[in-house]
């Protein structure tokens, strides 16, 4: 499978220096990618439409529709498989990016070392997550299911062994335990932020003091003493920040 990668961006010449730095990869690692610019954030949503990408690489200083408005729209209109990387001269804009979940945030100038290690960390991961796939048992029938499309698990209140599976596009409900599925997907980026929920970390939008908010607008709660350590790993596992 080709990936599709997007570059918005009003300033052509920063267009061609990323243009550049992704033809390099492609010539050094013998791999291909489909690559489309655009200059302005509504033509990149449009095209998005039409056929998604898989990487976006997004100035934030945009005219119009804004980089981080662009994001949020993908982000709400549920589209949580696009690596969404800023690209940006402006790196006081970080914070604010965490609510829209990107996987990394790049100054300019952008060297080909970064995108060297930004293609590869993608790809790497692309394949893990595309391939890795649970069996999820729902009253004798048996869903196999992307780990990715996992939003998050809940234990259903009164019932020892039951849960519900909410998934991007449906809600599954079957026989289980919060404690059996966190130490089937240790290795998949699940954490229990609360007491029967076990939440994918990839979809979290925001942490609170005392919830999480689910990319589906879901509220979790949250303990308190799992707030400093689900941060952490919110910081560490998705927003990947190259200095």
């Amino acid at each position: 499978m080709i990936l599709r990668i997007g570059i918005c961006d009003d300033t052509q010449t920063d267009i061609i220096h990323l243009e550049k730095h992704i033809k390099h990869y492609m010539a050094s690692y013998n791999i291909e990618f489909e690559i489309e610019s655009f200059r302005s954030g509504a033509a990149l949503l449009q095209a998005q439409k039409e056929q998604p990408f898989h990487i976006l690489l997004l100035d934030i200083e945009l005219p119009e529709i804004n980089g981080m408005m662009v994001a949020r729209y993908l982000r709400d209109e549920l589209y949580d498989d696009v690596f969404i990387v800023f690209v940006t001269s402006y790196p006081q804009y970080m914070q604010e990016s965490f609510d829209v979940q990107p996987f990394q945030f790049l100054t300019k100038p952008v060297s080909y070392t970064k995108i060297e290690k930004l293609l590869s960390d993608i790809i790497h991961r692309y394949k893990h997550s595309h391939i890795t796939k649970i069996v999820i048992d729902s009253h004798g029938k048996e869903h196999l299911i992307p780990v990715n499309n996992i939003l998050y698990i809940q234990a259903v209140k009164g019932e020892k062994r039951y849960l519900e599976y909410h998934l991007i596009d449906a809600i599954l409900t079957g026989e289980g335990t919060i404690q059996d599925w966190e130490n089937r997907l240790s290795d998949h980026d699940f954490c229990s932020p609360y007491r029967g929920y076990l939440v994918n970390i990839r979809h979290i939008q925001t942490i609170q003091p005392s919830n999480i908010v689910i990319a589906n607008g879901t509220l979790i709660p949250i303990s308190r003493r799992k707030v400093t350590t689900l941060q952490q790993l919110y910081a560490n596992r998705i927003i990947h920040v190259l200095k």
